[in-house]
């Protein structure tokens, strides 16, 4: 007996139509934006997930991660005895003797709650090893903390590539041994503005809560990782080399061990070197002195010879202290693969706009750098690169550094923090008295530059 075809072909059309809705359905992303009511507290939690808060999906929410306009809440909740384990082992590093590049805390998990939402099993610990041991000297609680909201994905379920806004790892920075908390926001904002790349900072009032309810720590920064999405968004990738300058011997003086005076960062288990010695290599090339003109021809085939003299440019007359130039740290190399070429990027650092104190950076003409610190000295004794070091030093302090703007900006700030600042407890804040704060700010305002000739 023959089958019924008309019967055989309607299956066949229900089969497809089940496909196709099932495809479709699979297709369409879901729609599960956590609403929340605006009346309760920003701590009281209306969800632990969804796809535009915690996912991968789309670019990271830059504009609201750093919101410029105001100070966000932020909350941890960690188990009490992580916390008593995170503050022992800041402890005993405090007394130890151990460097500061050796110190590598371990994660903690912990529940990070902003804007009504919830991030389950995020690790946490403490950072900035150089500001945590001055702050138990100190007696000071203000410990800067690290966030990786997958640092735990392969052991608990349900936070796989788990994001905050798209930012996989975040700052807390303390802006500890600051009193006026705005040098290390100041760089940052000026360093965008002039084009030099640089990690995006915004305030957030930190509460912490280790078994006994929230308790307020005060004013913190939040910036980006260097190695997360600073290099990804400003270089069109991040799948180079990176390399977090950590010693002295990252000046790349003549005969030091420059590969010892980095940590990397970049995707390789076991890194070569070979960016680093290349650049190293024409740094220290003979033809400086002999052929000028193909020096820097080759010079600027290795590294972003540009990009590096607007950085010159605006650090002087930050009056950055503690980089490259006076010092082995808050800096990094990052090599863009599709050219081979190293770039300089700073990170913000709260040595900065100390002038006419004890603490300053270079002077303004470069005539204090030796060779110890040779990419500055030779871009300062040749003539192409020294008369646009001068260029670009005017540029930024005729359009981008003006004692109005600075005064601008200090005034600005002020009225948004002051007031999550007078309420820091004592034992968790950068300053003794609020006294303090004001008259920073109003040293701060006395900052200007003279243009060069």
């Amino acid at each position: 007996m023959l089958p019924n075809k008309n019967l055989f072909y309607q299956s066949v059309k229900v089969l497809a139509a089940v496909v196709v809705l099932m495809v479709s359905c699979k297709s369409e992303p879901k729609d599960d934006t956590i609403h929340f009511d605006p009346n309760t507290p920003w701590d009281s939690v209306a969800g632990y997930w969804s796809s535009k808060t915690h996912t991968t999906q789309g670019k990271p929410d830059f504009n609201g991660v750093f919101d410029q306009s105001k100070v966000q809440n932020i909350k941890i909740v960690v188990n009490s005895a992580d916390w008593q384990q995170m503050v022992q082992e800041v402890s005993e590093y405090a007394v130890s003797g151990m460097p500061a590049s050796a110190f590598v805390p371990a994660y903690r998990k912990a529940t990070v709650i902003c804007n009504h939402i919830g991030w389950k099993s995020v690790g946490i610990k403490f950072a900035s090893p150089s500001d945590l041991r001055s702050a138990v000297q100190d007696n000071n609680k203000k410990y800067a903390i690290k966030l990786d909201f997958d640092q735990f994905e392969n052991e608990v379920k349900g936070i796989t590539d788990q994001r905050f806004y798209g930012f996989k790892k975040l700052k807390l920075f303390s802006c500890y041994g600051d009193p006026s908390y705005l040098r290390s926001k100041l760089s940052s904002d000026f360093y965008q503005s002039f084009g030099v790349p640089a990690q995006k900072a915004a305030y957030y009032a930190l509460y912490i809560d280790y078994g006994s309810g929230p308790v307020y720590y005060g004013l913190y920064l939040m910036t980006e990782e260097v190695s997360n999405t600073t290099v990804k968004y400003a270089f069109a990738g991040d799948d180079g080399n990176l390399y977090k300058a950590e010693t002295d011997l990252s000046s790349l003086a003549f005969g030091v061990d420059y590969k010892n005076g980095f940590s990397y960062e970049g995707p390789l288990a076991t890194p070569d070197f070979n960016d680093l010695t290349a650049l190293y290599n024409m740094v220290h090339s003979p033809l400086r002195t002999q052929n000028e003109a193909l020096w820097r021809t080759q010079l600027e085939r290795v590294f972003d010879v540009d990009l590096f003299i607007k950085w010159l440019a605006v650090s002087t007359a930050l009056h950055n202290y503690k980089t490259y130039g006076t010092d082995g740290d808050n800096f990094y190399l990052y090599t863009i693969p599709t050219t081979n070429k190293m770039s300089f990027v700073p990170a913000i650092n709260v040595e900065t706009l100390y002038k006419k104190r004890s603490k300053h950076g270079i002077n303004e003409y470069l005539l204090d750098v030796t060779t110890a610190w040779p990419i500055i000295r030779y871009v300062a004794d040749n003539q192409v690169y020294y008369a646009a070091y001068k260029q670009y030093y005017n540029a930024f302090l005729s359009g981008y550094f003006t004692p109005q703007m600075l005064k601008g900006k200090i005034d600005s700030y002020e009225t948004m923090l002051k007031p999550y600042i007078d309420i820091e407890p004592a034992g968790i804040s950068n300053i003794k008295s609020v006294s303090e704060f004001t008259d920073e700010l109003k040293f701060l305002r006395t900052i200007s530059n003279v243009p060069l000739e």
